[in-house]
């Protein structure tokens, strides 16, 4: 997921998730030397930039950002960082403060092991009082977070005082709440999604120490890689992290061979009862997403199923 740098000609990097660079015009490639390098050089060459949106691994293959780096470099010209952490919550040493980063959002249905449908977002305690959300909705606003103002009627101010809230702001009391949470979305809070992302974040946070984690998954990665390359697959060389892999085709018959389509369909054949391996097709690659139940023995089985699927026809 390398992001976007917000520059007056938008600049966006190579096979970025299209939800954030469909409006973003130009792309970078990224070198032998990974995407960290690649991404200060453009905000160094451009001094006007607006927001810098990065995550901290790309999408198709685990290659790793330095938000360390890229953020010290925004918060020393007051650009403000947002991240999207989606591939690195719950399973990558993620920290706010170490990053100066304004604004971090996470999908809940990848490492947090929460539902489709939910993301959670971090919002830097400095915007808490001047940001306006872009849902507007009466249960950001104080008045109403108490179910006696919806028992009142006459609540609608015309601008003189409203006798139910004492308002003589016209309409409705606009006070939001304090905090974050003035940036929810509107409505009533899913009673069936909710409890799942809650039992989610228990278990992640009961059970996963993301040191420990990292270092067994990329053992896991690595072993996958070494035994991938005898099938004619490579990797994207650079820094990556440990819990996703993408396998490129490299050997020019397997390259012939493996089209997007063959692609797909291998991963069609993989997920099937014959092997049951579910792996995805991302962006030239076989993404492959381990997680800290996956064993050696998952690897060996997934290597024979690829080979299988993988043969001249």
């Amino acid at each position: 997921m390398v992001e976007f740098v917000i520059v007056p000609h938008p600049q966006g990097f190579q096979d970025e998730y299209p939800s954030k660079f469909t409006n973003h015009k130009h792309t970078r490639t990224r070198t032998d030397e990974g995407w960290t390098e690649l991404i200060l050089e453009t905000l160094q060459k451009h001094n006007d930039v607006d927001i810098c949106c990065i995550p901290q691994v790309h999408w198709s293959d685990g290659s790793f950002i330095d938000l360390e780096v890229i953020g010290t470099y925004c918060h020393e010209h007051s650009i403000p960082l947002i991240v999207d952490a989606t591939q690195t919550v719950g399973i990558f040493n993620v920290n706010v403060q170490s990053m100066h980063c304004d604004v971090l959002v996470a999908a809940v249905h990848k490492w947090l092991l929460g539902p489709i449908g939910m993301c959670l977002m971090y919002i830097h305690p400095k915007y808490h009082d001047t940001w306006l959300p872009l849902d507007q909705h009466e249960r950001s606003r104080v008045v109403f977070q108490t179910e006696n103002y919806d028992a009142m009627e006459n609540k609608i101010c015309p601008g003189s005082k409203s006798p139910s809230s004492g308002s003589t702001e016209a309409g409705y009391p606009t006070a939001f709440i304090p905090g974050a949470a003035r940036c929810d979305g509107g409505g009533k809070k899913n009673p069936l999604l909710l409890p799942m992302v809650s039992e989610g974040l228990r278990l992640v946070c009961d059970h996963i120490e993301i040191t420990s984690a990292q270092k067994y998954l990329r053992c896991i990665t690595n072993e996958i890689y070494y035994r991938a390359r005898g099938l004619g697959f490579g990797i994207q060389v650079g820094p990556r992290c440990g819990h996703i892999i993408g396998l490129r085709p490299q050997d020019p018959t397997l390259i012939k061979l493996l089209t997007p389509e063959k692609m797909v369909e291998v991963a069609h054949k993989l997920k099937s009862s014959k092997w049951n391996v579910v792996i995805a097709v991302r962006c030239g690659a076989l993404r492959i997403s381990p997680y800290v139940t996956t064993t050696m023995d998952d690897v060996t089985r997934f290597i024979y199923a690829l080979g299988e699927e993988c043969k001249m026809p």
